[in-house]
């Protein structure tokens, strides 16, 4: 991970790979005797990009290392008990870092079965819109930046986020253009779609609603996201932190997570 501020990068060291388990899920599950029709049933799966590459993962990793060791220090040189907690907590596991282009709510094996022939079906249309946006050239991105949200929806701080930097100029376009494409043809089949698809699209490092402990922060203290606009993460790799997204994913947000630590995977589709 690379800075203009600071030419170290932050490969190496990490906290590395499986803490496994449920942690750092999303909201909902599958719920097999539920009616369709229950409005007050909450998501239970997400279309997703996975982040595979090793450079990136690496620096991203070297990243929480780098703030876990700042945090502690900052906890014992203040008596600020509001910033006393276990920062290690929060942070978003390896494995299962991504971009979610929406969620939505499959209450029951058909929805699920419905969901996935229409995502199955999505797939010519994808590549047609690739080969529109980008013509023959690679779908691909670095991870840039650190980041929290400062729109109303989502109080300061409390997530903190990395974004992709698309190599082609219309990658952004791309990628929401995907989202859309899947987004419409489920509702059009009146599978519960969220409100909107994901516009601001984002790889979350560490969000509060990860740990429900009694002294979880109502926000991350600014030192962990601040002055950190200019890192790019994998920078240094000798791929130059670059990745080729040739899929994408359907997963499940609760049970248990793939042989890999990613998210159970219900579905994916090539966009190749």
């Amino acid at each position: 991970m690379s800075s203009s501020s600071n030419n170290n990068s932050y490969r190496g060291g990490g906290r590395g790979g499986g803490r496994g388990g449920g942690r750092g899920g999303g909201r909902g599950g599958y719920h097999k005797n539920s009616s369709s029709n229950n409005v007050d049933s909450r998501p239970t799966h997400f279309f997703a990009v996975k982040i595979n590459s090793t450079s990136i993962l690496d620096d991203v990793m070297s990243w929480q290392a780098s703030a876990l060791l700042e945090h502690k220090n900052r906890i014992q040189s203040t008596s600020q008990t509001d910033q006393a907690f276990d920062l290690e907590d929060y942070l978003i596991e390896r494995e299962k870092m991504h971009f979610t282009m929406f969620v939505l709510t499959l209450d029951t094996q058909d929805d699920l079965n419905n969901c996935i022939q229409i995502f199955k079906s999505c797939q010519e249309d994808l590549k047609k819109i690739m080969q529109n946006n980008l013509e023959q050239f690679p779908f691909s991105f670095k991870l840039s930046g650190v980041h929290t949200f400062e729109d109303k929806a989502f109080k300061k701080g409390r997530v903190i986020f990395s974004e992709p930097s698309f190599t082609h100029q219309l990658g952004q376009k791309n990628f929401l253009d995907l989202s859309t494409c899947i987004y419409e043809k489920l509702k059009e089949n009146h599978i519960k779609v969220d409100a909107t698809i994901n516009n601001q699209i984002h790889c979350t490092l560490a969000k509060t609603s990860k740990s429900k402990k009694k002294n979880s922060p109502k926000a991350f203290p600014e030192y962990l996201y601040r002055h950190k606009f200019d890192t790019v993460f994998g920078a240094s790799a000798t791929d130059q932190g670059i990745e080729t997204i040739g899929e994408i994913l359907l997963c499940r947000m609760k049970g248990p997570n793939g042989s890999d630590g990613f998210y159970h995977v219900e579905e994916r589709v090539s966009l190749i």
